[in-house]
């Protein structure tokens, strides 16, 4: 019994280390990607900036207390409606827990910002994409000093063009 405790607490450790692994500090966004992701246009329920909604979906896809409730309102499909604005306040209640003004199901400077907090930035061969954890949101290509963002669907390739900054 005092052995399968140890065993236990042991994996308990080693999946800790592992989860702070995963997302070093280093793998943040910087500029310009930052600055982009926090300057997206708000969403709302009934948004029709279909590019946007696509990424927000994207992030809340990936993001592991939303994934069943994006899934469940039709995936990555580009409608803001009552699934998104649910997941929206989910995320929310997991940022500012004990601000309950701030869960108001939209996706303004406030809310972009703290999702640009929660990508990193991967670079896969001349790919670059932005993602929560393994799982990728956006690809963004840049051509000189222009970056183009564009989400990913669920299986992780590029779909939907968002904007050019």
């Amino acid at each position: 019994m005092k052995l399968a405790k140890r065993m236990l607490a042991l994996a308990v450790a080693v999946m800790l280390v592992m989860a702070v692994l995963v997302v070093p500090a280093s793998a943040t966004l910087t500029p310009p990607f930052y600055s982009h992701v926090c300057g997206f246009v708000e969403l709302y329920n009934g948004s029709t900036a279909n590019g946007y909604v696509r990424a927000i979906q994207a992030f809340l896809y990936h993001y592991p207390y939303t994934q069943t409730t994006i899934i469940n309102g039709g995936g990555i499909d580009g409608g803001y409606g009552n699934a998104t604005e649910s997941a929206v306040k989910i995320y929310q209640q997991k940022k500012w827990p004990n601000t309950p003004s701030e869960w108001d199901g939209r996706v303004g400077t406030k809310t972009w910002t703290k999702v640009a907090g929660d990508l990193i930035k991967k670079n896969v061969g001349s790919e670059t994409y932005l993602n929560y954890g393994n799982g990728r949101v956006m690809n963004v290509v840049i051509n000189g000093s222009s970056h183009s963002y564009y989400n990913c669907n669920t299986s992780g390739t590029r779909d939907r063009f968002i904007v050019t900054r």
